[in-house]
């Protein structure tokens, strides 16, 4: 067993003999680079190609001195080690093929931890290589043997704790071809489940006083990237603790005959608790096949501790082009349980998604650019298509939203007028991300233009309505279409390269049927009970208890069922949501529009009856648009200044405090007080707008996996589209119960202290309503002294209604600026890495291809 040990620890650390006495001269050499991203550490060794000499090291990214004073040794690359080697005056790129990088090898690992690149380079002439001693392999395990009681397994002495690593290739091998770039993710990945193992069998496992556990499951949701022309695979590395354990059986004599037997030494290796010193990385170059695996056992001293990509082992997990990988594998150390490895029958999701994982899945630079990108025809053509789209989308609710109180009064009145809006947010949030999924599954295009034919049926619908139930229909199509508009977060970038390719038949079977119809369900009856209550029925009504309760139940039903169920395809990617960062700045994000969704609806209510003082529509037209101007002034400003200011977190939480604050002082608003209550409405719409042109590009900048831009921007619009149509069911509610109760309170006393009958109250309130002279003249007892003490109460009483409103923004305020304390400063992320570019264009092509061929 030692033989073994020894034979496969030297396999899996290269090449650590001492070196030769020689002195060489025009050789190829071989440059590892290491960078620990979390301290900020970076290393480099030169070996000969096969490392069998060492020739020099040092604490940074380049050697200049002893062997290389006169030829130095330098890379420049970025965290990932991505970029160029120098060697004396040759220039390569850190490419796995020759042909590619300009005569060099290299392969490249990296993980959120570390990074490591392993390049042999030509020699050079004139060189002259010294070999020099490398520090020394730690000594070999001592073994010292307890006694111990009856049958057990115990330690040898303190068990000689090392670490050891079992390294798991968990996907299939991708090859980039003539592509850009191409990627291997959880769909060419399997999980397993790696299992403790020993050389000998034990009387029992234990932990034996380690940090350790019995199994690990590897997990499979990970995702790596290459350039044109590499192989590209993911492994997984399961750092494990190995100690020397003995067996003891020993008999009493007051059992029986009396005896003890000692096994030989037995090396028992678990997996660390929560993998630590562990976890997966991106091998590009040298790849084998899923399910290849070997031991590394040439880890330091002691219990579980962090490992950086190639520390104590030199070749690392795949190896390199210049190390004759089938010898490695005939050698290598074989688990004896053939129980060892299995496949993991569920989706396993990393427990640790933080704010320190490293964002990955860019395409390119944007110096890697060809030239012209953003000014060719097919870029300005997409955008201006979006551009549209985005517009025209907006506009489906935005135009209507400042008038709808006229159009009620043209064309009803009906006090289900409110349900214009609501169903048209309620449609957009739970179509938003069905419509992401399809368009994967059956092309976005044709997807795209059958949503412009929808929303051209749904607007000739809304204009030729002659009653608020067809309003309200059209607005449902509306809604449906706004859908393939709003969801441009869709056409950047997939997660998965060749996901197009997979069979329609198999898209059509598994996608989430059961977690669409819990979601759109559950949503849509919550958001009718919220409606109901206090205004359609009292809240102690059984419909409005049976809306939200059958709504709330249904939407935790939906949670569990995306967790828990055994899908292939689920419609939320709930991993998503460990992601704190932009799971606050996607709720932040609703909280800000929902302000002007709400108050597009409210303010305009307002201001047609305590503001108009009889002016013409234009009028009332022009003041109603605050609130859009306010949050459009507010995204502009945030979207030029946000970046160069930084520190978005703390901007986030001033923007909401003050708009906040603003949007509670519209309580103090009275008939006699317009200017007050147009001005802080305006202010407090602009610093809301402020933080959603941070929260809407942080619903993408804070993804872990820029390929789930799509995914992720998707379910943001989605939910921020669900938390709107909450917010204008909740302030819509609001403002019809409180109404209930004020107008009574004001009106009625008002008309009959002025002298208007009691008989005549009601039909005055139904005139009222009209707006219209003659409604009034209609009134029995009616005169102008009346008609104007009556519509002063009735302003006062929708005051008071509206005030109330405006206070219940607090508690919505209060909850986003709690909120702003997870949010993130994106200042990290501002590089200039492109996260997706338009395909398919030949003459853009071949500009790219040619760009590259200069780089």
């Amino acid at each position: 067993m030692q033989l073994t040990y020894t034979i496969a620890l030297s396999l899996a650390v290269g090449a650590l003999a001492a070196p030769h006495a020689t002195r060489t001269t025009s050789q190829e050499i071989r440059a590892i680079w290491s960078y620990a991203k979390d301290t900020n550490t970076t290393s480099l060794k030169v070996y000969n190609s096969d490392k069998t000499e060492f020739y020099g090291e040092a604490d940074s990214s380049s050697i200049k001195s002893g062997n290389f004073a006169n030829f130095p040794v330098a890379f420049d690359v970025d965290n990932n080690g991505f970029g160029h080697i120098n060697f004396g005056n040759n220039t390569y790129k850190t490419r796995a093929t020759k042909d590619l990088s300009g005569g060099a090898i290299c392969n490249k690992k990296f993980n959120p931890t570390s990074a490591e690149v392993d390049c042999v380079l030509p020699g050079i002439s004139g060189i002259s290589l010294e070999a020099i001693e490398e520090r020394s392999v730690e000594t070999k395990r001592q073994i010292i043997v307890p006694c111990g009681p009856l049958q057990s397994t115990v330690l040898v002495g303190d068990g000689d704790p090392h670490q050891n690593y079992y390294n798991l290739q968990i996907s299939e091998v991708i090859n980039c071809g003539s592509a850009a770039s191409c990627t291997v993710g959880y769909m060419e990945s399997d999980s397993f489940t790696v299992g403790f193992s020993s050389s000998a069998t034990l009387y029992k496992w234990l932990t034996f006083g380690f940090d350790v556990s019995k199994s690990w499951t590897t997990g499979n949701t990970y995702s790596c990237t290459g350039e044109e022309g590499d192989d590209v695979c993911i492994w997984y590395n399961t750092a494990h603790t190995a100690v020397t354990v003995r067996n003891y059986a020993t008999q009493l004599a007051i059992c029986g005959n009396p005896y003890q037997t000692i096994s030989d030494p037995i090396i028992v290796k678990s997996p660390n608790a929560d993998n630590r010193g562990g976890g997966y990385y991106c091998v590009i170059g040298t790849c084998r096949a899923k399910g290849d695996a070997y031991w590394d056992n040439s880890g330091p001293a002691g219990g579980p501790q962090p490992r950086l990509l190639g520390s104590a082992g030199g070749a690392g997990a795949a190896g390199s082009q210049a190390t004759n990988l089938s010898n490695v594998a005939a050698n290598m150390d074989k688990p004896n349980d053939p129980d060892h490895i299995e496949r993991a029958s569920t989706l396993d999701v990393p427990s640790r998604m933080d704010a320190s994982e490293e964002v990955i899945g860019y395409e390119t630079n944007f110096d890697e650019l060809p030239k012209g990108y953003y000014t060719s025809k097919f870029f300005l053509g997409s955008m201006l298509a979006t551009s549209l789209g985005l517009w025209a989308g907006t506009c489906a609710f935005g135009y209507i939203a400042p008038v709808l109180s006229t159009i009620n009064a043209d064309i009803g009145p009906d006090p289900r007028y409110t349900w214009v809006s609501l169903v048209y947010n309620a449609a957009l949030a739970v179509s938003l991300g069905p419509v992401g999924r399809l368009s994967d599954i059956f092309g976005r295009r044709y997807w795209f233009i059958g949503g412009g034919i929808l929303a051209c049926i749904g607007t000739v619908v809304c204009a030729t309505a002659t009653s608020i139930p067809v309003l309200i229909g059209g607005n449902v199509l509306l809604g449906l279409a706004s859908a393939t508009q709003l969801c441009f977060h869709f056409v950047m970038g997939k997660k998965h390269e060749g996901e197009e390719n997979a069979s329609i038949s198999y898209w059509v079977k598994n996608f989430d049927y059961v977690g669409t119809f819990l979601f759109a369900g559950g949503f849509v009856a919550l958001l009718l009970g919220l409606s109901w209550g206090g205004s359609v029925y009292a809240w102690n009504d059984p419909a409005p208890i049976a809306g939200i309760t059958i709504g709330g139940v249904t939407l935790i039903a939906f949670v569990l069922w995306e967790i828990y169920a055994p899908i292939k395809e689920p419609l939320v990617p709930m991993h998503l949501f460990k992601n704190t960062e932009w799971a606050s700045a996607v709720v932040l994000l609703g909280l800000g529009a929902g302000v002007y969704y709400a108050f597009s609806i409210i303010w305009p209510m307002q201001a047609s009856v305590l503001y108009s003082d009889g002016k013409d529509l234009q009028y009332v037209g022009g003041i109603s648009n605050i609130v859009g101007i306010g949050m459009t002034s507010g995204q502009i400003t945030g979207g030029f200044v946000a970046a160069r200011i930084g520190k978005t977190k703390l901007q986030c939480m001033f923007v909401f405090i003050i708009g906040g604050i603003f949007m509670a002082c519209a309580a103090l608003a009275t008939p006699d007080t317009k200017a007050l209550a147009i001005s802080v409405i305006l202010l407090g719409c602009y610093w809301i707008g402020w933080n959603e042109s941070i929260c809407l590009s942080n619903a993408t900048i804070c993804v872990h996996d820029q390929r789930e831009i799509g995914v992720a921007g998707g379910m943001a619009g989605s939910i921020r589209a669900a938390i709107c149509a909450i917010l204008v069911a909740v302030y819509t509610t609001t403002l019809t119960n409180r109404l209930a109760t004020t107008i009574p309170q004001r009106v009625p006393p008002a008309l009959i202290e002025a002298g208007l009958p009691a008989s005549s109250v009601e039909a005055f309130l139904s005139a009222i309503t009209a707006g219209t002279t003659d409604a009034f003249h209609s009134v029995p007892g009616i005169t102008d002294q009346i008609i104007t003490a009556g519509v002063r109460a009735y302003k006062f009483a929708n005051s008071d209604a509206f005030r109330t409103v405006y206070l219940t923004t607090i508690a919505f305020s209060g909850i986003a600026v709690i909120l702003t304390f997870f949010a993130p400063n994106t200042e990290k992320f501002m590089t200039e890495k492109v996260v997706a570019t338009l395909h398919n264009e030949n003459s853009l092509a071949e500009k790219s291809a040619a760009a590259k061929e200069q780089v």
